[in-house]
């Protein structure tokens, strides 16, 4: 990387840098950089395309600097990368299968839902969602077996509650 400065005809100073990029030496003659944009003119830019003695002048800006302002304003919109409501885990294959059958009844229910893949500990899966923006996590434990039920934990408040399948459908339909 190259720098230096550069006088202006209105003699102002400006800093500039010269990056190694495909192009740059078709750049002559005056170059400016600032905090988001460089611009250039090229003389016999076209020469090399077979259109001789015709000049061009060119505009860019610094999309990773635009990029960096954006972020500390904060103007990029939440992004959910995932659709699911629901993420259901469970501690065995029993467990599975119920979390297979709860899945299958969601989606008829038109209800986004996702089953863990692996018989994991809970809170490997637990941080699954959360990194995913799943809103809601669904345990299937012994008991949740036995009552053909499903904790539910709400990811942004820390909410539990143990649901039937029907009243889960009826919770997250509202929701």
């Amino acid at each position: 990387m190259h720098s230096g400065t550069c006088l202006t005809s209105t003699t102002h100073i400006h800093m500039w840098q010269t990056f190694h990029m495909r192009g740059h030496d078709l750049q002559s003659s005056w170059r400016m950089r600032t905090f988001n944009v460089t611009s250039g003119r090229y003389d016999n830019l076209t020469e090399s395309f077979g259109l001789p003695n015709m000049s061009g002048v060119g505009i860019s800006f610094g999309i990773e600097r635009i990029i960096d302002v954006m972020r500390e304003l904060n103007l990029f919109p939440d992004i959910q990368l995932s659709a699911s409501k629901l993420l259901i885990t469970y501690f065995d294959e029993n467990g599975q299968g119920l979390a297979v059958k709860i899945a299958n009844e969601l989606r008829k229910a038109n209800i986004p839902t996702e089953v863990y893949p692996d018989i994991a500990k809970i809170k490997k899966s637990f941080e699954f969602a959360d990194k995913k923006g799943i809103p809601f996590v669904g345990v299937i434990g012994e008991q949740e077996i036995q009552d053909n039920s499903i904790a539910v934990k709400d990811m942004k408040n820390g909410e539990q509650r143990v649901l039937s399948i029907s009243e889960l459908i009826q919770y997250l339909s509202d929701i």
